[in-house]
């Protein structure tokens, strides 16, 4: 009769120890956090940069529309601007069959109100004042949504709710 091989029995040992299994359990935690972090990181860059893309169609497009009707659109209402970009508005916000200067090239909301929106979902943000030698503002508040403007609509330089803003491009 054979005996069966002790796991006692002297030097040799099968498995691994607590502390062994609690290390490699370290490690992979480490190297899961590393990696989570850089995916995290790689993501909110892909948004920004579609942003700032998207924002440059959107000056593509105001410069068309400039260009057709002489004018840019005069409103500050995320709804409205689509509409003027895609040729159901003129300037003075009158219903009109012109071109669209937009087409599908950034993301809307969903209807019914479509406006254009950035990877964040909140509506691109424009300003216009004819009287300031056809002044326009476009940005995205960025990833928290939260901008602060004056009075006038424009956002204020330098407020902690405008740091992570993008665009705020100026013609």
């Amino acid at each position: 009769m054979v005996a069966a091989p002790s796991i006692c029995a002297g030097s040799s040992r099968f498995g691994f120890s607590l502390l062994e299994l609690l290390v490699t359990l370290a490690l992979v935690a480490a190297l899961a956090a590393i990696a989570c972090g850089l995916i995290g990181s790689a993501g909110s860059r892909a948004a920004r940069v579609r942003a700032e893309g998207d924002l440059s169609t959107i000056a593509t497009a105001l410069e068309a529309y400039q260009r057709h009707y002489g004018d840019y659109p005069r409103t500050v209402d995320p709804v409205r601007l689509f509409e003027s970009l895609s040729g159901a508005r003129g300037p003075s916000g009158a219903v009109v069959a012109g071109p669209d200067f937009i087409g599908s090239r950034v993301a809307l909301s969903p209807e019914p109100d479509p406006s254009l929106r950035d990877p964040w979902g909140n509506a691109y943000r424009y300003w216009y004042d004819a009287s300031l030698d056809d002044e326009y503002l476009l940005w995205s508040a960025g990833p928290d949504g939260c901008d602060h403007v004056g009075g006038d609509g424009r956002p204020l330089p330098g407020h902690v709710a405008n740091s992570d803003n993008i665009g705020s491009m100026s013609r």
